[in-house]
């Protein structure tokens, strides 16, 4: 985009004021500020909804991988007790 300088600006807003007359200028701005107000609003609520998309995707990741995983179990640190009457036939 070309960069516009204050006396730019300025020339492009008087010719604008003698084509149009300063009612219409005066609508046309209020138009323009209204619409950049409700483009803001637009761009908020669609990021809420990006966030609020992503944040449901991570939590149901977290929940597939929570089912994927097995629950650790402990494992005994004593070797399991011998029964009586069954002996070890290669001792």
């Amino acid at each position: 985009m070309s960069n516009l300088g204050s006396s730019e600006i300025l020339v492009i807003g008087v010719v604008l004021l003698l084509l149009f007359g300063n009612k219409r200028v005066k609508e046309f701005a209020k138009k323009l500020g209204k619409s950049e107000v409700e483009l803001k609003k637009i761009q908020e609520e669609y990021k809420n909804v990006l966030t609020n998309s992503v944040s449901k995707e991570d939590e149901e990741k977290e929940e597939e991988v929570a089912i994927k995983t097995p629950e650790k179990t402990e494992e005994p640190d004593k070797e399991p007790p011998v029964t009586q009457g069954i002996q070890d036939p290669l001792a």
